[in-house]
């Protein structure tokens, strides 16, 4: 509600402060905005309430808009639980598949330069297989991005890697039954991840181990059932 306009005149706190004299509605301890300005920069009694009002004020309303955005963060689609398996986890297990892979060219030929994780099974047709390390191996950004994944390519590079059998056991993958992550378990996930990827040991290894690690890590994120996870290397 506006007050009735009165002279702008120091009041209370600022008793000592006189003020422009201009008729105004909006006062505070008799001041207008101006004077309330000038009395809070000029003087000891002006800077005290900055310190113990106005600081305070504002660090709260601050806090709250800090706790505003992470509500509308937690509402948003990479806070949902398939966002955050696609924003957060992915990219980890996506990395997890390129250090198995690491000093190799793209899988489907694409030669070297940025390698990303390129899925067989698309995550688009099957979000079940998305995380699983089997179904996850390097390819060249221009094979994965600009050629749709490059599937024949992709197919002859897995044969002459790994053999047909793997390939086999790759789209056998398609049977997995659907799993349901909580964002909890999401979240564990994501720690596990980075702990495989804290831990790791960098080098280049043949096709045999790259299919071990595979197994292992698949095992240790403990996402899929062993019939899923692990490919018997005989």
């Amino acid at each position: 509600m506006q007050t009735k306009p009165k002279k702008c005149k120091g009041q209370n706190k600022a008793k000592s402060f006189e003020g422009c004299g201009v008729l105004t509605s909006y006062r505070t301890y008799g001041l207008c905005n101006s004077c309330r300005a000038k009395w809070i920069s000029s003087t000891d009694e002006g800077k005290l309430y900055l310190q113990s009002v106005i600081i305070p004020k504002a660090r709260k309303v601050v806090q709250n808009d800090e706790k505003e955005i992470k509500k509308k963060e937690r509402n948003s689609v990479i806070y949902s639980v398939d966002g955050y398996r696609a924003k957060v986890v992915q990219p980890k297990i996506n990395k997890i598949a390129r250090l198995i892979d690491h000093n190799l060219f793209c899988i489907s030929g694409g030669g070297g330069g940025k390698l990303s994780g390129g899925h067989f099974i698309d995550v688009g047709s099957n979000r079940t297989t998305a995380l699983n390390l089997h179904n996850i191996h390097r390819q060249s950004f221009y094979s994965n991005h600009h050629k749709s994944g490059d599937k024949l390519n992709y197919r002859l590079g897995l044969i002459k890697e790994y053999g047909n059998d793997y390939l086999e056991f790759i789209e056998s993958l398609k049977g997995t039954p659907a799993i349901k992550l909580s964002m909890d378990m999401l979240e564990e996930l994501s720690k596990k991840c980075d702990k495989v990827i804290r831990d790791f040991e960098i080098r280049l290894y043949n096709p045999k181990e790259r299919i071990q690690k595979r197994n292992e890590i698949n095992l240790e994120l403990g996402i899929y059932s062993e019939q899923f996870a692990v490919y018997s290397i005989t």
